[in-house]
């Protein structure tokens, strides 16, 4: 549906000749109310519309960069979960994850018991205890993130390259070995199973 064809439409039902203001006003909120409608259907057709929940805090951050980057927010949104999803990243697996996440929380609860069995010591300073406290509690959320957040795979070979400039020789060996003995294991489960 055209933005003029209201003009079009007025003439072709006659009410401009008739020259009553309140039809004419009426025919074009109905005009107005159909064109939105027919608009929001095609609309739809090449689109699906979702909820985002933010904190104001995330909105404030996103909002942020997305001008830094000067676009609107929600391509800017549809940018950067595209985006990372192409981006290859080396991810612990579940299982991996969670005993890692078990392991901290331990640590964290042990040390809290430790620190509450220290608070009732006169000769140590309370301020240093909140301190060690508060910085283990940090680390945790720093290694926790990172868990979440795994870093892009990209990433991680500058890191490794930037601390041993040999690396990518002995990636490329590694992934060399590998692949010659999933070879070797593709061939022995060949002559296997023509046996």
């Amino acid at each position: 549906m055209k933005k003029d064809n209201l003009q079009n439409k007025l003439f072709e039902s006659g009410l401009i000749e008739k020259g009553n203001l309140e039809d004419i006003e009426a025919f074009k909120r109905q005009h107005k109310l159909e064109y939105a409608l027919e608009h929001q259907k095609e609309y739809s057709k090449k689109r699906v519309r979702k909820t985002l929940i933010l904190t104001h805090k995330e909105f404030a951050f996103l909002s942020e960069m997305a001008s830094k980057h000067k676009m609107k927010l929600p391509p800017f949104m549809v940018y950067l979960m595209f985006k990372s999803l192409r981006e290859i990243q080396i991810e612990p697996t579940d299982i991996v994850q969670k005993e890692i996440l078990s392991l901290l929380r331990s640590i964290d609860n042990s040390f809290t018991e430790q620190c509450l069995v220290t608070k009732f010591n006169p000769q140590i300073d309370q301020s240093v205890i909140a301190s060690n406290k508060e910085e283990v509690s940090k680390r945790i959320q720093d290694i926790e993130d990172l868990l979440l957040y795994p870093p892009k795979l990209i990433d991680w070979l500058s890191f490794q390259v930037q601390n041993d400039a040999q690396f990518i020789i002995k990636l490329l060996q590694e992934i060399s070995l590998y692949l010659q003995n999933s070879h070797d294991y593709k061939i022995q489960n060949q002559k296997e199973h023509l046996q």
